[in-house]
């Protein structure tokens, strides 16, 4: 593309971020009580090598207070924990000169403090690098017992300055990695068995205020085989975010007509309907004598029974757009040209010129897409060549008795009870609602997030 568009605007507050804080600290706390951690060893040298090994460990407590993400102009978010406390029980063993000694104990980490910094560190992408990690133990108590001896505290004693180092390298390990995996990568995807993509990098780079954090991107689908061009399709809406909440998208209908004419040029919109193709319960096939019954010249012209075919391409990609909607729904209208060919035996028939009109009315409800087409019908149908007569009042009636029946069956069985869409992980987006201003469309997100300690260290690898 030879001009960076921006179609696509994306913004989440800092309120929300804290919000989804709460929600994973409060998913942690309450879940996390007896899960296991891996096992652990290591050696320390106490004028000989002792060889520690611990096992059958289980956190049985976590805490954390006074924690909170502060957003910071132009490009980082801090993130501050006062305290974090935890509790686990685990089984020892250990080595020494020889000697084996083992048996049960706890371990508390008490007034944990944490502080870091995550720094926007890409100009194409959503990216984040770890800045500035610190993380103090204030205090670890060591409690450990034998079954059938005294208890051996005074060895573990020695264990304390070994444990704070290697448990702060371990939490800040898990900090940096966590804001590593904040990666968006390229924000590019491919749709299998087309020629389509959807490119969504960033065509400016984040911005960060003291209350969000903002991004622009591109927003255009694509032809993935010549995906540098520049689509002929009116430019995007100068359409700006002025609310502090939530997570909110604004998308132009640049990115609806990107789409339009990248399936376009792909011949994703042409289409071709013979007996072969049809479905196999349908009791009739395409002759000129059940085509007949609509265009009866093709009768007079061809005889009973010839196979019948059709033929349909897009002169032009479809336009859509956005229409202004003071309601909580998104109003989008449609129109298209098409010219259709019918072919008896190899032969071009008729070739006719169709143009399209539609209109919808969608809404969301729980994470579903809702509403009504209140609209999809043939405008106008005229005679480009023909071997035959036709009356074209009787094609373009035909033709809308069936969309009206298609259109009645995807109202009542579609979105009437809702399309689903897909979930986004462990984010629950039922809170959400969408409306269209002129030439846009807006989406607001007000998510939560029930997150568990196994979630979080898949999330880093």
């Amino acid at each position: 593309m030879s001009a960076l568009i921006t179609a696509l605007i994306f913004a989440i507050s800092e309120q929300t971020v804290n919000n989804l804080l709460d929600d994973i600290v409060i998913s942690l706390e309450t879940n996390t009580q007896n899960y296991q951690i891996p096992d652990q060893s290591f050696e320390l040298d106490l004028a000989a090598i002792v060889n520690f090994d611990f096992t059958e460990i289980y956190l049985e407590k976590l805490k954390i207070t006074g924690y909170q993400a502060t957003m910071i102009s132009p490009d980082s978010i801090d993130l501050d924990i006062e305290s974090l406390n935890l509790k686990v029980s685990f089984q020892y063993k250990y080595e020494l000169n020889g000697l084996i000694d083992k048996g049960t104990g706890l371990l508390e980490i008490i007034n944990t403090t944490i502080s870091t910094t995550a720094l926007s560190s890409s100009q194409k992408t959503v990216k984040f690098s770890p800045l500035n990690t610190k993380v103090k133990v204030h205090d670890i108590l060591i409690e450990v017992n034998k079954p059938d001896s005294k208890n051996q505290n005074w060895v573990f004693a020695f264990l304390k300055p070994e444990l704070k180092d290697l448990i702060s390298d371990q939490v800040k390990s898990i900090i940096n990695s966590g804001i590593e995996a904040i990666d968006l990568g390229d924000m590019y995807t491919s749709f299998n068995n087309s020629d389509l993509a959807f490119n969504y990098s960033l065509s400016h780079p984040l911005t960060i205020t003291d209350q969000m954090l903002k991004g622009e991107s591109l927003g255009i689908f694509i032809q993935e085989s010549n995906p540098n061009y520049n689509p002929p399709i009116p430019k995007p809406v100068d359409a700006v975010i002025t609310e502090i909440e939530g997570i909110q998208f604004v998308a132009s209908d640049y990115v609806l007509n990107s789409l339009s004419y990248a399936a376009f040029i792909s011949g994703l919109l042409n289409f071709t309907i013979t007996n072969s193709n049809l479905p196999q319960d349908l009791p009739f096939g395409l002759t000129t004598t059940t085509v007949g019954l609509i265009i009866p010249e093709l009768i007079v012209e061809y005889g009973l029974g010839k196979p019948v075919n059709f033929s349909c391409n897009f002169v032009e990609p479809p336009f859509m757009n956005f229409v202004d909607n003071n309601e909580w729904s998104a109003q989008i209208k449609a129109l298209g040209y098409m010219e259709c060919e019918i072919f008896v035996d190899n032969e071009v028939a008729l070739k006719l010129g169709v143009s399209v009109i539609g209109d919808a009315r969608l809404y969301l409800e729980e994470w579903k897409i809702k509403g009504t087409i209140n609209e999809l019908k043939v405008d106008k149908v005229e005679v480009i060549s023909a071997t035959i007569d036709v009356n074209t009042d009787d094609v373009k009636d035909f033709i809308n008795s069936s969309l009206e029946t298609y259109i009645k069956t995807i109202n009542d069985n579609a979105l009437k009870n809702g399309i689903e869409i897909p979930d986004f992980g462990k984010f629950d987006l039922k809170d959400s609602k969408v409306k269209t201003g002129t030439g846009f469309l807006y989406l607001l997100i007000n998510p939560s997030l029930s997150f568990t300690l196994e979630d979080l260290i898949n999330f880093l690898g």
